[in-house]
């Protein structure tokens, strides 16, 4: 059940998605059940570093899997909102987070790969 008291299913996410949103959900708790901006800024940079993570899924499903860990409704479309812009072709610039990996589970399709000298060759 939602914050607002809704029924909500429990939909199919892979479950880095799942343990990513219950993170966010966790972090939003701790700023009195709202998103902070830094937690948007991660959604964000999560979602243009590791997009093999979010393909296939829907801001519906999003929206729904924020409502089933607790999030507000506010929250839910705040990142389901992130999602549509994805899709439709937005590109997020968010404001780059060091101290944040998540689980390294994604290693971004635009970092170098191992480095080679010339010994390699």
């Amino acid at each position: 059940m939602s914050q607002d008291g809704e029924e909500v299913s429990k939909t199919e996410m892979p479950s880095s998605i799942e343990r990513f949103l219950e993170y966010v959900a966790m972090q939003s708790a701790v700023y009195g059940n709202c998103l902070n901006y830094r937690e948007e800024n991660r959604i964000k940079a999560d979602m243009m570093n590791c997009p093999s993570r979010w393909k296939g899924l829907t801001a519906d499903q999003i929206r729904n899997g924020c409502l089933v860990l607790g999030m507000t409704k506010e929250d839910a479309d705040q990142i389901a909102h992130f999602r549509q812009r994805v899709i439709d072709g937005h590109k997020f610039r968010p404001k780059y987070d060091k101290k944040f990996i998540f689980e390294g589970e994604c290693i971004s399709e635009y970092a170098p790969g191992p480095i080679e000298t010339s010994r390699d060759w």
